[in-house]
């Protein structure tokens, strides 16, 4: 399902969570970071590449982040990682993609994560969003 600039409800002042969307009949609320994301999962749904997105953003109780670290989650995880076979890379293992904005940074942490994935025989890079992501899939061989 598409996201049409149409199904962006309001912009939200207070929070960082700025964006709310109508989205499948559903509504919800993004961060700049998050709208970004959310047409770059259309396009890979619709390309039919098998992904998966960490759920690495949002604001937690100290507890409920201390039992998500107890159970792996990796708070400088990139955002999503790509599963499909790389058509132009046939020996990489993975893609890590870190999304930010336009205007956003990875930290170091981000970047120390990446190094190490790549130590693994993986391709991993951060896109300043969703144009600049498709396009390094497109760089890779997917979506053709």
């Amino acid at each position: 399902m598409a996201l049409r600039m149409a199904d962006i409800i309001k912009k939200k002042r207070a929070s960082p969570l700025k964006y709310q969307v109508n989205y499948g009949g559903y509504k919800f609320r993004l961060s700049e970071e998050g709208m970004c994301c959310l047409p770059f999962a259309d396009w890979l749904r619709a390309h039919k590449i098998k992904f998966l997105h960490i759920p690495n953003e949002g604001k937690r109780h100290p507890l409920e982040g201390l039992a998500q670290k107890a159970l792996g989650l990796n708070p400088s995880a990139s955002d999503y990682l790509i599963l499909s076979k790389v058509p132009l890379h046939p020996e990489a293992r993975g893609v890590f993609i870190e999304m930010k904005t336009l205007k956003g940074t990875a930290t170091e942490g981000q970047l120390k994560f990446l190094d190490s994935v790549k130590e693994e025989g993986n391709i991993g890079t951060v896109c300043y969003g969703c144009d600049d992501a498709i396009k390094f899939m497109e760089s890779l061989g997917f979506g053709r």
